[in-house]
């Protein structure tokens, strides 16, 4: 995950992570994740970012991954 690692460092990306997938709506409750996460020194900025990151990163996995079923489908289909 490319981030400004000198505002937050792997060990807290991995507790923010953590505690992201505990909340439903996560970007709306970033103030209760920094908590969580022992993260409330950090900039709301800083934590945004980083939250709207791991969502783009998360939707662009899940997007891969059905491709790549698809084409494991259409794959299996001609086969037979």
């Amino acid at each position: 995950m490319v981030f400004a690692t000198n505002t937050v460092s792997y060990s807290q990306i991995r507790r923010f992570v953590k505690s992201y997938k505990k909340f439903a709506a996560p970007l709306k409750r970033l103030e209760d994740i920094a908590e969580d996460a022992e993260l409330t020194d950090k900039s709301q900025s800083d934590l945004r970012k980083l939250g709207e990151l791991l969502r783009e990163r998360c939707l662009q996995a899940v997007s891969e991954n059905q491709e790549n079923q698809e084409g494991e489908d259409s794959k299996g289909a001609a086969s037979l």
